[in-house]
């Protein structure tokens, strides 16, 4: 009798076992890489762009135009010289990305002074954006400072920034973006002739997935 009670029960048991796991409901893939790309090209990011003393134009008088010098017995790299006077000037260009937000941009100059002198080092710096069918010229958008108090000299690298810049023109996302660097002759003192300008970054914001 305890038998014929205790075989129906493992059959039940079996029976369950066997069921196999509740149905998943089907999965939209299209749907969620759509709203993956909605969450990416909502964002935004500071990215930024370099350009060594090599890759930049100097005005040929006031400031020389690019030479490799050796730092401190170390490394070779190109570098400009610039006289203390306001005429002293750098150029740079750049295709912004297709999406550059067309805001501000900051700028951070890359120098170092190789003799032992801590003086200041005032600069100032302006751009210009211009896109297809639009005419250059020398209209810039207002000066900012770059002004460093005391340059750390005997070789050590300096970077000082500006605060944002608004570029001259009706700028896009791929527009040439053109930057002007000045000296200002009368905020500095440190010796100009060991100062060497290594580079320039500029930082701008761009969306994320574009």
């Amino acid at each position: 009798m305890k038998r014929l009670l205790f075989i129906p029960i493992v059959f039940l048991l079996v029976c369950t076992a066997w069921a196999g796991p509740p149905a998943s409901p089907p999965v939209d893939v299209d749907s969620l890489i759509s709203t993956h790309n909605s969450d990416i090209t909502a964002h935004s990011a500071t990215q930024s762009m370099y350009w060594g003393a090599g890759a930049m134009s100097a005005d040929g008088a006031q400031c020389a135009v690019p030479a490799e010098v050796t730092i401190n017995s170390g490394p070779i790299t190109y570098t400009v010289i610039c006289a203390d006077n306001d005429a002293s000037t750098l150029y740079g260009h750049a295709v912004m990305p297709d999406g550059w937000d067309a805001g501000t941009v900051t700028f951070e100059l890359e120098y170092l002074q190789t003799a032992a002198d801590t003086g200041p080092l005032h600069s100032d710096i302006a751009c210009m954006c211009r896109g297809a069918g639009e005419t250059v010229n020398n209209t810039w958008g207002t000066e900012v400072a770059i002004d460093d108090a005391a340059v750390s000299g005997s070789n050590k690298v300096d970077q000082t920034t500006s605060a944002a810049a608004t570029c001259n023109g009706t700028c896009a996302a791929g527009d040439m973006l053109f930057w002007r660097w000045q000296m200002d002759a009368t905020g500095t003192t440190t010796a100009v002739a060991t100062l060497h300008i290594l580079g320039l970054k500029m930082e701008y914001t761009k969306a994320i997935g574009d």
